[in-house]
């Protein structure tokens, strides 16, 4: 394997290091939305597994999946749109890609490259 400037191991690696930066700034009393959204994205994307998904969420979460204009509203409506449309749904070829996250207060944004 070839490790460079630009190779997806580097680019994983540095946002790894970022993470770790942000979780040690946190004050004990701060909720860390890094690593809420780290088991998120594992739970979905890796083991594909709608409860343990739902379980990162609030109470009373809602999807948009803009690209196919679907989605759901409170919790089952969400549920039933993992289980049964996205979660575990992709094709096997589909790969993850490194992507930018930015923590701001209390809001997660997220950009997918």
């Amino acid at each position: 394997m070839v490790v460079g400037r630009n190779s997806n191991n580097t680019k994983k690696n540095s946002y790894v290091r970022q993470r770790q930066r942000h979780r040690n700034m946190l004050r004990p009393n701060q909720i860390n939305l890094g690593t809420i959204f780290d088991e998120y994205i594992q739970c979905e994307f890796e083991k594909h597994d709608v409860k343990a998904t739902m379980k990162t969420m609030v109470k009373e979460p809602y999807v948009h999946h803009i690209p196919v204009l679907t989605g759901g509203v409170a919790y089952d409506g969400v549920y039933n749109f993992y289980k049964n449309d996205f979660v575990g749904k992709m094709p096997d070829d589909t790969n993850l890609y490194a992507f930018r996250v930015q923590l701001v207060k209390i809001r997660l944004l997220m950009n997918l490259f």
